[in-house]
């Protein structure tokens, strides 16, 4: 057989490798991974059993099938017959036209089912309906009326979705639907920011026989009839994955609270739904977000920080807390109803103390507070040459506090002070600040956690984050419009640019762009290009300085763009008028240096210009959230990128981590094989020349070599620690604890021969020491921290210390209990471990562990651990260990509690879609588990997880993203329900609520 080029995803059988041998090395091929096996192995028998098939007789058929089943196979009756319903007298019901084994695409078309008739026979045969739409409209309602009615009257549940987008839904419709009594119904309100355009009903049925519907169609009429609508009907015997998804996904977004219950029979809930559709109308005159701020509701995930910060505050005893959260996601308002919470019932408001570095910031900020206050006088402006009647609710600019405030008032005068925009918090005038004031609580602010000027924030915050939501996060919950990253090559050379520490010398960049006519030429004619009509622009670019800032505003006016220069030394009146401008098209573009980092509100600007090397990601992520908020017809915000040949010192990785997350090594892989985690609706494209650079760079930093990591400390001129290395060099742990690599205290060395030599012993531990990069218990490493001396212990100690010694001995059992003698011995080694605990604590989301599962269990909830670990917590010999079964579950000898281990990510190369599925967290408190395959809800593991309240059975989650993570611990989980056998799908209630950061890993199905 030959085989003609292209791409494949086939097993390689004795044929295929007969013609492979021919073809030499023109073939790429790779193992297949155990967890998709069992599916492409089944496809392949099921396409060779179908071809011999063909071939026999239909008298024969069920024979043969019979001869190749085993003694305990369910064989096939003869002659075959197809079970087709099982029923109550008189009649059986009527069906879709389509086969319920089979799938299908319903075009509308003549002598087709039509999409609206096939809804109707599948409503009237389902035991439940999932619906998700767009809108919903009266014609639509009319045509599946009687549907409705009949699943109301047989009490079958109906779920529905939907939101107020363009306004497009019938309030008459929702009303009406809403009403009947086995009908759920919940609307996302926000129609500006939830642009549903998924259409997409699933009609499950007890028998197994599940059918879902995905295309282009909403509840209308032409939907249902008339119009070209596209629509393909999945079968659940045919792709069981693809409903398993569409059901795990759908009951992530019923988890969602942006998406509310309607009430039909509340009438304030009806006039809320009412003023939603008609703000949402295109050209409405409402105000078009009525229901988010002006009510003084806050979003939900905004409630989530406000409850967090509570947390924090009342069961954590911390009262100085930072919150990320990424420009445009109101931080400004967070604070504005926390300082809210924080008014006595008696009325009083504390006395508060707002600052900012800018005075647009305060301006904003005032207005802020007041809408949640519902007081236009609340508060006063200290800056520039503003005098305030009072001190005590005060927005004030850093420079007014240190020139005027500091001196005058008592350092406990304040109740609330917010700093914004707090990663400015390590320059010197906010540190002078933070350390005069001593407010009750101090709440900062910031789109960032990292430094701006080299210093940490976090220790004006305990070191401490109390809430946080990264860039990607906003954009997936769309309290930020999607970006369109395009990364393109302008041919400067910036390898001879001077190069301090961290960053270019800004003088040497800015003489390069200036004139440079061919460069600012490609801009404009790339703007052009791209954006497609410039005359319909909002854009912001970013210059190196004040002079290339003029440059390129009279370039691009020049090419007929209009541009304005709008810098720290422009005119006062210019710089107020500069943002009416650009909102009318007046002009099209500002550029500026970094006038419009943070602080000044421009919802309207959707394209963002990046025309310097841009590498902290600080900076980055502050200019690129100019053109990610909200407004009424923005969809998305354009990002052109303009990258030259760059140092090797130049840190790609550290900009697109902020863009998609993950490490270097996860940046490079992403970038060389393809984006998959980039947030929803977002593109990100590199010329191929960019790609080229790009990548060269990142390939270069991930080989770190000891060499370079020796000259990274020498450049230090003194020995630093671990912890500060990692933060002024943005390295990783894993740089310094590589395979084969034997870590800190030899780079030490290498780098000042005067420090200790690390001995042969000191060397044997600290290579040992990747192991325990995981640790993220803040119990283990205060533990951990203390000094390895002789001394009594509880049980609980004694198991900690031995998860220690199995780790750095890697299952040894003979030095089981020498990991306190080994790190005695070893003074260099020990002195090194104490500084990685140090970094290990610093990166922990919470510094307190709860109470542990038991008395004699180290395993704290949300914490990470590793299985052999987790076995020894819980006082398992090293027989049992060995003997453990490495399948997804083990059960406690003689005792009720079992332990499941849940991998989400199941595949090592690639995305799989019939494994990645089969276990998420549809809420916080609520995670959906496939049980192994042989597992029937009639067998005796089976009736022990549907029978756990009466056997009183305990069963504890424990759950990693992929195969090289540790497990996190959930805690114990309750049985709420399942479908299906051999597997069992089951859901478990939780028994603890999963914070946000872990939600975001294991909710792998939430959709966006």
């Amino acid at each position: 057989m030959a085989i003609p080029p292209g791409l494949y995803d086939q097993l390689v059988t004795a044929s295929i490798r007969r013609e492979l041998n021919r073809l030499a090395d023109r073939a790429s091929l790779e193992s297949l991974e155990e967890a998709d096996a069992p599916d492409y192995l089944a496809r392949h028998l099921a396409h060779q059993i179908r071809a011999t098939l063909k071939a026999v007789p239909n008298a024969d058929r069920a024979a043969l099938i019979n001869s190749l089943l085993t003694e305990d196979s369910d064989p096939v009756e003869s002659p075959p017959q197809l079970l087709k319903a099982v029923y109550s007298p008189p009649a059986p019901p009527i069906r879709p036209f389509s086969p319920l084994s089979f799938s299908n695409l319903i075009m509308n078309s003549d002598g087709e089912p039509r999409l609206g008739s096939e809804l109707i026979r599948e409503m009237q045969t389902a035991d439940r309906v999932l619906m998700l739409v767009s809108f919903i409209q009266w014609r639509g309602y009319q045509r599946l009326k009687q549907a409705f009615e009949e699943l109301a009257h047989s009490n079958k549940p109906v779920l529905i979705l939907t939101t107020t987008y363009l306004g497009a839904s019938d309030f008459s419709a929702l009303n009406a639907i809403a009403q009947l009594p086995n009908v759920q119904l919940k609307v996302s309100l926000d129609g500006t920011r939830r642009r549903l355009h998924a259409k997409a009903w699933l009609f499950e049925r007890n028998s197994g026989f599940s059918s879902a519907y995905v295309g282009s169609a909403n509840l209308s009429g032409p939907a249902l009839e008339d119009g070209i609508e596209w629509t393909v009907k999945l079968s659940e015997v045919e792709a069981p994955h693809i409903i398993n998804r569409f059901r795990g996904a759908f009951e992530s977004m019923w988890e969602d609270p942006d998406f509310e219950p309607f009430d039909p029979f509340q009438p304030a809930q009806c006039d809320r739904l009412r003023t939603a559709l008609e703000s949402a109308k295109p050209g409405s005159t409402r105000q078009s977000r009525p229901l988010v701020f002006f009510d003084l509701a806050p979003h939900p995930y905004q409630q989530e920080i406000l409850n967090q910060l509570e947390a924090e505050r009342l069961d954590r005893g911390y009262f100085r807390n930072l919150v990320v959260a990424p420009t445009g996601t109101g931080k400004t308002l967070i604070s504005a109803f926390d300082y809210r919470r924080q008014i006595p019932a008696s009325g009083v408001r504390p006395n508060l103390l707002f600052l900012a570095h800018r005075e647009e910031i305060l301006t904003q900020s005032i207005h802020a507070f007041r809408q949640v206050l519902r007081d236009h006088s609340f508060g006063e402006l200290l800056a520039g040459g503003t005098q305030p009647s009072s001190y005590r609710h005060l927005f004030c600019t850093t420079q007014s506090f240190l020139s005027r405030l500091q001196t005058e008032v008592a350092t406990d005068y304040w109740d609330y002070v917010v700093l914004d925009e707090a990663h400015h918090s390590a320059a010197e005038s906010y540190e002078r600040i933070l350390a005069h004031l001593r407010p009750r609580i101090l709440l900062g602010l910031t789109a960032t956690p990292e430094r701006m000027d080299g210093k940490s924030i976090l220790p004006w915050f305990d070191y401490r984050v109390a809430d946080e939501m990264r860039l990607w996060h906003a954009i997936d919950r769309q309290y930020l419009v999607p970006f369109d990253y395009f990364g393109i090559h302008d041919g400067t050379d910036l390898t001879s640019i001077a190069w301090s520490r961290d960053h270019y010398d800004a003088g040497q960049l800015s003489a390069l762009y200036i004139g440079n006519a061919s460069r600012a030429d490609l801009v404009a004619r790339q703007f052009h290009e791209i954006y497609g009509n410039p005359a319909e622009a909002r854009a912001l670019g970013f210059c190196i300085s004040v002079d290339h800032a003029v440059f390129m505003a009279h370039r691009f006016t020049q090419a007929g763009i209009p541009s304005l220069a709008i810098t720290s030394q422009s005119p006062a009146d210019l710089r107020s008028q500069a943002p009416g401008k650009l909102r009318t098209r007046e002009v099209n573009v500002l550029f500026t240096v970094d006038l419009f980092n943070e602080g000044v509100d421009i919802p309207e600007i959707d394209c963002v210009l990046f025309l310097r090397p841009t590498e902290s990601s600080t900076v980055f992520l502050q200019q690129l959230g100019r053109g990610l908020r909200l407004n009424t017809g923005k969809n998305s915000c354009l990002v052109l990128d303009f990258i030259g040949n760059q140092r090797r010192e130049f840190r790609f990785d550290l900009k697109y981590s902020a863009l998609f997350g993950g490490t270097r090594r996860k940046v490079a892989d992403q970038l060389e094989s393809g984006i998959t985690r980039l947030p929803g609706n977002c593109h990100f494209q590199l010329d191929r020349e960019s790609q080229k650079q790009v990548l060269a760079n990142l390939r270069t930093a991930l080989r770190s070599t000891r060499a370079r990591l020796v000259q990274e400390l020498q450049a230090f001129g003194r020995r630093p620690t671990l912890k500060e290395f990692l933060f002024e060099t943005r390295y990783d742990l894993d740089d310094i604890y590589k395979p084969g690599q034997d870590g800190w205290s030899a780079l030490i060395r290498a780098a000042f021969p005067a420090e200790p030599a690390p001995t042969g012993a000191d060397l044997e531990l600290t290579r040992q020491f990747r192991h325990v990069l995981h640790i993220d218990s803040v119990t283990r490493i205060k533990r951990y921290q203390l000094p390895w001396t002789d001394r009594a212990c509880t049980s609980l100690e004694q198991r900690l210390d031995l998860m220690l010694t199995l780790r750095l001995f890697q299952g040894r059992t003979t030095l089981e209990s020498s990991a306190a003698k080994s790190l005695l011995e070893s003074p260099v080694a020990r002195a090194e471990f104490l500084e990685l605990l140090d970094v290990l604590l610093d990166r922990i989301h919470s510094h307190s562990d709860e109470s542990p599962y038991r008395a004699d269990w180290p395993l704290y909830l949300h914490r990470s651990f590793t299985r052999d670990e987790i076995l020894v917590a819980i006082g398992q010999s090293t027989a049992e260990r060995q003997g453990t079964s490495r399948e997804g579950r083990y059960k406690i000898p003689n005792s009720k509690i079992e332990l499941l281990f849940v991998t989400l990510d199941k595949s090592d190369k690639h995305f799989s879609p019939t494994t990645r599925y089969e276990d998420y967290a549809v809420s916080p408190t609520r995670f959906h588990w496939q049980s192994q395959s042989t597992t029937s809800e009639s067998s005796a593991t089976g009736r022990g997880y549907i029978e756990q309240s009466a056997t009183g059975a305990e069963f504890l989650l424990f759950v990693r993203l992929t195969k090289a993570d540790a497990f996190v611990f959930l805690g114990p989980v309750h049985y709420a329900g399942h479908t299906g056998s051999r597997p069992m799908s089951i859901t478990w209630d939780l028994a603890h609520a999963m914070p946000a950061w872990l939600f975001d890993r294991a909710a792998t199905l939430r959709a966006a």
